[in-house]
């Protein structure tokens, strides 16, 4: 080759490098745009924790002026920046076996000291012996993100905390409405006693408890019915050994190891317990005693619900008691087998003087089988009479366990609802009214027709005061029920 050709030959050489060059200076140049300009941090950081390069995203995301004096502040990575330093170690252990490691999420100190959370996306470079030179990558600023999904995540346990409780609330109140149930169904003490037992196993369990009544011509209680683990204890024991009854309200303990305790209870006594005196008419008809294993356990919302069961109990026991006190007496229309006329007028009274010691509702109704003479004068007086009967029997299955239903006379009917509002009344007198049109009267094989109710309404204290008063209000209702076309619901004006 002459030296002409190599000449040549050498200035394509040189002109082919310059050009490499300049790819060189734009890549360059790209790349260092992106550097400086990129939303997320870039850097270079030796192993043992300082940083090298930095980009002025990253110098904002830890609250610097500049990458310069992110770097020369930041001289110790473990302990200036990780919040946690245990994080910083599961990092570079991660590396170590990796080489890289993407999204690693933890929180860092920005430079005024507050908090904030990263995402780090990582690699190691090695020399040719392996060993690391230095880290590079980039981190994005996550805190936003993590609020929202702490947010969410608070939400969905509030909800779900919720839902739980919904469910159980719903739970007590179906298994309180099938108490109540079995309860009015019950025609003597023990039977309720029995029947409290089986359905308070389900609303306390796993706690354990006991049900104890007063005995009427001592002074004493004997527990008649318990649940759940045995609690042992005394089965008799005096008023006095209750703090409960002796204060005549709730009486609990948090903890036992530090309270005043009942002297009813076992040795060792129960880590927390609740007894709830059970009241009626101001008479103390026993407690509802719970023991609880743990402390802690015993909390408001569970102090609540056993007020509401032993209240629940008492008025039903109170019914239940009463009836079994009264069977042997006159107080039972024979015909409808509804309460004469006389046991309404004293419970009249009871119920007015209860409703204003407790300061709440008492609902009256008075109820009238529409056109009753003229039913007479068409099917007899006999077929009047099973039409009394059933509609005795519908009244006996449609009110609560603590209501009273009565016959006032002929075909007039009463019925007193304690702690019922005026739309707790109207309500359950517009059932009534619903109910015996529905009804299906039969007299030796004869479908008697359908009958129908006038009701009239009234409301302790909103329409009287006294018994008396009420029911010339409820009366005066029926009336006006009856000249406006009958079949309906009034209520005093």
């Amino acid at each position: 080759m002459d030296e002409k050709s190599k000449e040549q030959q050498l200035m394509e050489q040189v002109q082919s490098l310059r050009h490499e060059v300049e790819q060189l200076k734009s890549l360059e140049g790209k790349y260092r745009n992106i550097f400086l300009n990129a939303v997320e941090g870039i850097f270079q950081s030796t192993p043992s924790g300082r940083f090298l390069v930095a980009n002025p995203a990253l110098a904002r995301i830890l609250g610097y002026a500049s990458p310069e004096e992110l770097i020369a502040d930041r001289t110790d990575i473990e302990k200036q920046h990780y919040v946690e330093p245990q994080r910083r170690r599961e990092f570079q252990q991660s590396l170590d076996e990796n080489s890289i490691i993407r999204e690693f999420e933890y929180q860092v100190y920005r430079k005024d000291g507050t908090r904030i959370w990263v995402s780090e996306t990582c690699r190691a470079v090695r020399d040719a012996s392996g060993a690391v030179l230095y880290y590079e990558g980039t981190i994005q600023d996550i805190t936003h993100r993590r609020s929202t999904e702490e947010a969410l995540q608070e939400a969905n346990e509030q909800l779900t905390s919720w839902v739980s409780e919904l469910q159980q609330r719903t739970r007590e109140m179906t298994l309180l409405s099938e108490m109540g149930d079995l309860l009015q169904a019950c025609l003597t003490l023990p039977e309720a006693y029995v029947a409290i037992g089986q359905i308070a196993r389900q609303l306390f369990a796993p706690e354990s408890g006991t049900l104890s009544v007063t005995k009427t011509a001592q002074n004493l209680v004997e527990v008649v019915a318990a649940w759940g683990p045995a609690l042992g204890g005394e089965p008799v024991f005096t008023h006095e050994g209750c703090w409960a009854l002796r204060r005549g309200r709730v009486h609990h303990i948090e903890d036992s190891s530090d309270g005043l305790l009942c002297k009813h209870l076992h040795k060792p006594p129960p880590a927390a317990y609740i007894c709830v005196p059970m009241m009626a008419q101001g008479e103390a008809l026993g407690i509802l005693h719970l023991g609880y294993q743990e402390v802690g356990r015993l909390t408001e919302s569970k102090q609540r619900f056993a007020v509401a069961v032993a209240e629940h109990v008492a008025l039903a026991l109170s019914n239940l008691k009463l009836h079994e006190t009264l069977r042997s007496q006159s107080i039972r229309d024979p015909l409808t087998g509804l309460f004469n006329r006389r046991f309404m007028e004293e419970s009249l009274v009871r119920e007015v003087l209860r409703a204003a010691r407790n300061q709440g509702p008492l609902g009256v109704i008075m109820i009238d089988l529409d056109g009753f003479k003229s039913f007479n004068d068409t099917f007899g007086h006999d077929a009047g009479d099973t039409l009394l009967r059933e509609f005795g029997f519908l009244l006996r299955n449609t009110i609560r366990a603590e209501d009273i239903a009565c016959r006032y006379g002929g075909e007039e009917f009463t019925l007193i609802l304690p702690e019922a509002t005026l739309e707790a009344t109207l309500e359950r007198a517009e059932q009534i009214r619903e109910e015996i049109k529905r009804l299906k009267v039969l007299h030796r094989d004869q479908d008697l027709g359908q009958v129908t109710v006038s009701l009239g309404v009234a409301v302790f204290p909103n329409h009287g005061t006294t018994g008396e008063a009420l029911l010339r209000a409820a009366d005066t209702a029926l009336y006006r029920a009856k000249i406006d076309g009958r079949d309906r619901v009034a209520v005093k004006t």
